[in-house]
């Protein structure tokens, strides 16, 4: 298993090289600019919009007791 997970982790590093270096070679500078603008609003709507919505709903499932808390005899 250990060997498996290390073999996955480097290709996927390889494939991020890759990736990345094709990104920067084959496109122009107009392209560029519009793909970090893309990155940036999707940290953006991720951090601003999909997290508050995420507390918003844990605050509300424990108010109405939905929210099952863990065993305690279960350890």
């Amino acid at each position: 298993m250990r060997g498996a997970r290390v073999t996955l982790v480097v290709l996927g590093a390889v494939m991020l090289l890759c990736g990345g270096w094709w990104l920067l070679t084959r496109q122009d500078l107009p392209q560029l600019i519009s793909v970090l603008v893309w990155l940036a609003a999707v940290v953006v709507v991720h951090d601003g919009l999909l997290s508050a919505a995420s507390a918003v709903r844990h605050r509300l499932r424990r108010r109405s007791g939905t929210l099952r808390e863990p065993d305690e005899s279960a350890s």
